[in-house]
Parts: structure tokens; C-alpha cells; sequence
């Protein structure tokens, strides 16, 4: 952080503190009007939040910096173990840049699982047939028209 970054945070820090200093708690609804909540109404719709979405839990914090308007284990609210797309992206590219890693030293590397029911492979399947090398390769197999015989015209010579 700059300088004149901390400068900035540290008038910023005196103007909140005054203005909370000189400003009284509302306990009169503004949320319609200003969109401002009353501590009554944000404990009330935190409780709410909390129920409806367990992942979210309230936090006494720092008991120094606790609000003497709102009880003293309800100072904020935090949510965890919340899916983020932003690190499940990154944690996507990093396998497709293992993957080309991998393609250039001439491995193969399987970088995404496949559900045994989409493969027609029952779970635990140990039947799998391995393939040898060794084996000549199978006769290609016949089309339709080989397989009924040839036309009757070709046979006639006409």
C-alpha cells in the first residue's frame, strides 16, 4: 500500500468514526426509503439468512470493536464453504495446462473421470477385456449390401 493509499484509509477511518460518533442509531424503518436497515431489522433478516442458508453463521468478532447496538454474538455474519466459479475456473485451467504438459512429454493423462453408467460399465467391473498387441488384427467387418450378397444384375453379368 502506498503512501498516499494509507493517508487516504487513515482520513477515511476518522470521517466513519466521527460520523458514527455524531450520528445516532435509527430506530425508525428506512429500508424502503434510503435502503437502511435498523439493528433490529438486520439481527431479524440475519436470523432469517441464517436458517434458510446454513452456510451462513454469525460471529461475535472482536469484542473491541463490537457494536453496542446489535448482541454481542451477532456482530456480523460469514458464510462458508460456498462454491466459488472464479477458483473452480482456475482449478480448470491448471488441469488443462497439466494436461498439455503431459501431452508434450508423449503421456497419456486422463484429467476427467467418467461416470460408470454413461460408459454402459457397471461400477466395480473387473470383466474388462485387455487388448494384446500380439493378436492379428480382425477381418474389417462387412457392410450391409456384402452381408445380403451382391446385386442380382452383378451376378447376371449384366
Amino acid at each position: 500500500m502506498s503512501v498516499f493509499d494509507s493517508m487516504k484509509h487513515a482520513v477515511h477511518t476518522v470521517f466513519k468514526e466521527t460520523v458514527e460518533a455524531v450520528t445516532p442509531v435509527s430506530n425508525v424503518s428506512q429500508f424502503r426509503d434510503k435502503g437502511v436497515l435498523t439493528p433490529e431489522e438486520f439481527v431479524a433478516a440475519g436470523d432469517l439468512l441464517v436458517f434458510k442458508c446454513p452456510s451462513w453463521t454469525w460471529e461475535a468478532g472482536d469484542p473491541s470493536k463490537a457494536r453496542d447496538y446489535l448482541p454481542k454474538e451477532k456482530q456480523y455474519l460469514v458464510t462458508r464453504n460456498v462454491p466459488c466459479h472464479r477458483r473452480a475456473d482456475g482449478l480448470a485451467s491448471s488441469v488443462r495446462e497439466m494436461q498439455m504438459e503431459d501431452a508434450e512429454d508423449g503421456e497419456w493423462t486422463e484429467t476427467q473421470a467418467v461416470g460408470a453408467k454413461a460408459v454402459g460399465v457397471a461400477a466395480g467391473s473387473a470383466d474388462v477385456e485387455d487388448i494384446d498387441d500380439d493378436e492379428p488384427d480382425a477381418p474389417p467387418a462387412q457392410t450391409a449390401a456384402g452381408a445380403a450378397g451382391a446385386p442380382k444384375d452383378v451376378e447376371r453379368g449384366a
